[in-house]
């Protein structure tokens, strides 16, 4: 038994270091495509370091209000097993050559577990183990937890160069915060920043009766109505999340990023929730129409701040997927609590993706501005 665990244990670590070594090799052909795109006239506003994705400062944030109570119907597990493999991760960015912060924020009591989430922060490059600002807060905090994270933004914003917020069920992996990265370089030096955000898509696994296990998109947002796909030029065709609900349970953004966002936020600033009451503001309806809508009180809505409704929706971006590869941007909701409910639309991620590349494709991007 000893031998299998050795066994299993150097098959992780290999496989790690495979996982690392194709990043990086994604790092140094990004690096050759800006090249290539500076040299057809196309430039950036800012200096673009790609050097940043080799060995870039990151917050890596996690937000819990329970350990799963909230969705027990749904879900039997315990969330803390999610979080373990949040804080897993963060160990791999360390171990591709990162810095990297945790910050854990709960509504529950840590009592031992800090231990067995150190256990997981042990970086073997570094030798050391990941640092961690734990903050408990009263249970009464409730739903406005999920805006406790956008204070730590905002207290060292300059210390970092990417900042990463995931809920507790969420698995964000490695690749995923590459994937990001590299779109935000490539959206910035064709002269898209201004216009779209690189963002994540959430699945769920779904077991169907036959054994048969199934990624499925189910975001209410996947009426087809609320989706385009356009030539942004020179960089392909892209995905646009331009109505229904853009909520990711996480969002990621750079320093720059979080900057503007900060400056173009139309509901809310982006780095100081408040307490606004209701809010009237009218929206698209996601078929080309508008409709006034009454939002609650922005600081207890889950949704607004820790994963999508703002960074989405009211900072003047629209959410962007390549398409030609969709798999990098796919983010597992670990719980898997959506489609028990019954009442969120759902689709086959494969089923979705090929919805997408028959749709016709819109080559004019200010068509897609977001005047709300």
């Amino acid at each position: 038994r000893e031998a299998v665990g050795a066994g299993e244990v150097k098959g992780e670590v290999e496989a790690l270091k495979d996982r690392l070594k194709r990043e990086q090799r994604k790092v140094q052909e990004l690096g050759q495509r800006l090249v290539s795109m500076s040299a057809g006239n196309l430039s950036a506003e800012v200096p673009l370091d790609v050097d940043v994705m080799k060995g870039g400062r990151i917050l890596w944030m996690i937000s819990s209000t329970d350990r799963g109570e909230r969705i027990r119907s749904q879900y039997r597990g315990d969330k803390f097993s999610i979080i373990l493999r949040q804080m897993r991760e963060a160990r791999f960015l360390c171990e591709f050559g990162h810095t990297v912060q945790v910050s854990f924020q709960t509504a529950w009591p840590l009592e031992e577990l800090s231990d067995e989430i150190d256990a997981q922060l042990y970086c073997e490059r570094i030798n050391a183990r990941i640092p961690v600002w734990y903050q408990e807060w009263p249970k009464s905090v409730g739903g406005e937890l999920s805006s406790k994270h956008r204070t730590v933004v905002r207290e060292h914003l300059e210390e970092f160069d990417l900042f990463v917020h995931m809920e507790d069920d969420i698995h964000i992996r490695l690749e995923q915060v590459q994937a990001y990265w590299r779109q935000d370089f490539l959206l910035t030096q064709a002269g898209y920043s201004d216009k779209f955000v690189s963002g994540l898509m959430r699945y769920e696994v779904n077991q169907s009766s036959s054994g048969i296990y199934e990624r499925v998109v189910f975001e209410a947002n996947m009426h087809m109505e609320a989706v385009s796909v356009v030539e942004l030029a020179p960089l392909g065709r892209y995905m646009v999340f331009h109505g229904g609900n853009p909520h990711t349970a996480c969002w990621l953004g750079t320093q720059r990023l979080v900057k503007y966002l900060q400056d173009t936020c139309t509901i809310e600033e982006f780095l100081y929730p408040k307490r606004d009451k209701f809010i009237e503001k009218e929206e698209s309806d996601g078929k080309g129409g508008k409709v006034t809508v009454r939002k609650p009180d922005p600081a207890s809505w889950v949704e607004f701040w820790s994963g999508g409704f703002q960074v989405y929706f009211y900072c003047k971006l629209w959410k962007v997927i390549p398409l030609d590869n969709y798999e990098q941007f796919l983010v597992h909701h670990v719980a898997n609590n959506k489609l028990p409910l019954g009442s969120t639309q759902s689709m086959d991620v494969q089923d979705f993706v090929e919805t997408m590349m028959r749709k016709p494709v819109q080559t004019n991007p200010d068509r897609f501005r977001n005047t709300i």
